[in-house]
C-alpha cells in the first residue's frame, strides 16, 4: 500500500465566516474585536464615534459597537480603488 503524505493546511483552505455570520452571533462586540472586524485600528472606532458616525455602547467601563452598528458601517463603507483621487499617498521629503 502505498502512502500519501496529507498537504500542510493552508489559511487559504479553511473556510472563513462572513461579517454577517459572525455579527449573527453576537450582539455586543467590544471596540478591539469591532475594529479587527471593520479592519482598522481601535482609536478609529472611537475617532468615528466622537465624529457621530457610529454609536457605541457603554457598560459600566466597558464599551462595545452593537452588531447593528457595524453592520450599519460596514455597508456604508466605499471600496477603496488605488491611485485615485482621495486616496492617501505618501510625500517624499526633499
Amino acid at each position: 500500500m502505498s502512502e500519501t503524505t496529507p498537504r500542510p493546511v493552508d489559511d487559504r483552505d479553511l473556510a472563513r465566516p462572513s461579517v454577517e455570520e459572525l455579527l449573527a452571533h453576537r450582539k455586543l462586540w467590544p471596540v478591539a474585536e469591532a475594529a479587527a472586524l471593520l479592519g482598522c485600528h481601535p482609536i478609529t472606532i472611537y475617532k468615528r464615534a466622537q465624529a457621530g458616525t457610529i454609536q457605541l455602547v457603554k457598560i459600566g467601563r466597558r464599551t462595545y459597537v452593537t452588531a447593528e452598528e457595524l453592520d450599519r458601517h460596514a455597508k456604508a463603507a466605499k471600496p477603496f480603488v488605488p491611485g485615485r483621487r482621495g486616496a492617501v499617498t505618501r510625500q517624499r521629503r526633499t
